[in-house]
C-alpha cells in the first residue's frame, strides 16, 4: 500500500496506463483505478529517478544503481 504521509515523487504513466512512482523506499506501480500492482524496493538516501523504457518497462536510478522494472 502506498504511505501517503511519506515523501512521494511525480509519477509517470506508460503506454498501457500503468503508473509508476516512487513513494519513499520503493517504486509502486499502479493500475488506472490506484491499486498497487506490485512494488519494488530501492534504496533511497536521494529522490529516485523514474523513466519509461518501453511499454511495460521502466527504470529507476537509485544511488547510482540502474534498476529496470517490467
Amino acid at each position: 500500500a502506498l504511505n501517503y504521509l511519506s515523501e512521494l515523487y511525480q509519477p509517470i504513466v506508460d503506454s498501457e496506463g500503468y503508473i509508476y512512482i516512487a513513494n519513499n523506499n520503493k517504486v509502486n506501480c499502479l493500475d488506472s483505478d490506484g491499486k498497487v500492482l506490485f512494488e519494488v524496493k530501492v534504496s533511497v538516501s536521494e529522490q529516485p529517478t523514474l523513466a519509461i523504457v518501453d511499454s511495460g518497462k521502466v527504470s529507476c536510478i537509485s544511488e547510482n544503481r540502474l534498476i529496470l522494472i517490467q
